[in-house]
């Protein structure tokens, strides 16, 4: 008697209760009947139908490189398994599983996605994942007009990438060619900062700027003050606050409390700290006016600096902005983090405040990055050091900024 083969159950998408999801096929010819090969992607969330709630590119490989394949007899996954765990992937595809991670900022995936896409660029021969080599990484890392930070920056975001695409399946250990890189070494760049002029000169310039684009276009009505003069308070609340660019974009007038003179940086849906940690920071003079000025008329709710379309300001356009001025004013070496979170920094050091305190209020995990600004004590030492002490005091007050610890018994350094 003919028995007729019996028909393939296609392969289903499922998701385990750690929330990985796998191609689950099933064959009770087989032993085990039931093979599970993980698609290489974890949801946070219970996903009630996977094979509709699943984000796309999932789904397109479930059906494309397992389900199309199962069904068709191509694919065996009790005798491939193993191979099909090493198989070759694009890098742009790899690019694309590794940003679309769960669990991430939007900050982080948009500085992840534009360093991988950089490193692919840098290369234009090979399209394989499996096809980086370590010279490709040791190029693009290593480049001349690069910082030791920077240098530093870029390995540890491309170990990260490395080190989740081996973890998912995408690539086999072996294969990893950031094992072959040597990380970047050697003396902690010291950081670069602004003088107290520099921050006079730098809003001259754009104040300057401002009056000459409103002059050229007079005839067609003027300009309003958001035009350029727009870069000035975000960059203040940075030097006197230490805030990085993003905090800055995120902070809300909910997050400021004038009457005790602090502001709060907040984790919110937007994005989190560096460190994962709230802190509070301290109002001086110069921030109190920059919150007076941006917070009138505002709920609590609003954003404290606001964009040309009612959002938040544009990160790109303010960095890119006070760059161009400063190299205008011969200043090249300094970027809009120098300029605003390590003039801050440095600042309060070189006027003998606590290394711990500053750590603190920069929202540094221990005092080991902090330790950096350590050396710009020593210019407070040598000859005339109560007059040049004295001097700088004065003119930062000037500005608004703190004074020395020990001058200022009523500070709102808490």
């Amino acid at each position: 008697m003919n028995h007729k083969p019996k028909k393939v159950s296609p392969p289903k998408l499922y998701q385990d209760p750690a929330g990985n999801l796998y191609a689950r096929f099933y064959n009770p010819a087989k032993r085990p009947k039931q093979k599970n090969v993980y698609i290489g992607y974890k949801s946070t969330k219970r996903l009630s139908n996977p094979l509709q709630e699943a984000p796309a590119y999932i789904i397109n490989r479930f059906q494309t490189e397992y389900s199309v394949p199962y069904l068709q007899g191509l694919f065996d996954p009790w005798e491939s398994l193993d191979e099909s765990s090493s198989q070759d992937f694009l890098f742009s595809d790899a690019i694309t599983r590794y940003v679309e991670r769960p669990g991430i900022s939007p900050e982080t995936r948009r500085t992840d996605l534009q360093t991988l896409k950089e490193l692919g660029a840098s290369y234009t021969d090979r399209q394989l994942l499996s096809e980086v080599t370590p010279d490709d990484l040791k190029n693009f890392i290593y480049r001349d007009h690069l910082s030791a930070a920077y240098q530093r920056s870029l390995f540890t975001r491309l170990r990260a990438a490395f080190n989740w695409w081996v973890k998912e399946n995408l690539l086999d250990e072996t294969q990893n060619p950031l094992k072959r890189v040597t990380p970047p070494k050697g003396q902690v760049d010291l950081k670069h900062h602004l003088e107290p002029q520099d921050v006079v000169r730098l809003i001259q310039q754009i104040q300057e700027d401002f009056d000459a684009y409103q002059s050229t276009n007079y005839a067609c009505g003027g300009v309003h003050d958001e035009v350029i003069l727009w870069l000035k308070d975000p960059f203040l609340l940075g030097v006197s606050t230490g805030l990085r660019i993003n905090e800055l974009r995120r902070l809300r007038v909910g997050h400021v409390q004038a009457a005790r003179g602090v502001l709060y940086v907040r984790n919110t849906a937007e994005g989190r700290t560096k460190s994962r940690r709230e802190r509070i920071v301290p109002l001086c003079e110069m921030s109190e006016g920059v919150v007076d000025r941006n917070s009138t008329g505002k709920s609590k709710d609003d954003y404290l600096f606001t964009g040309a379309k009612g959002g938040p300001i544009n990160t790109n356009r303010l960095s890119n902005g006070i760059k161009s001025r400063l190299v205008r004013l011969g200043i090249s070496d300094v970027n809009f983090h120098a300029a605003t979170r390590h003039t801050f920094a440095s600042w309060l050091v070189m006027l003998g405040w606590d290394i711990g305190f500053v750590a603190d209020v920069l929202g540094h995990g221990s005092t080991r990055v902090t330790d950096q600004y350590r050396h710009l004590k020593v210019t407070m030492l040598g000859r005339n050091v109560e007059q040049r002490y004295t001097a700088f005091a004065e003119e930062v007050q000037a500005l608004g900024f703190f004074g020395p610890p020990y001058a200022r018994p009523n500070s709102r350094i808490v």
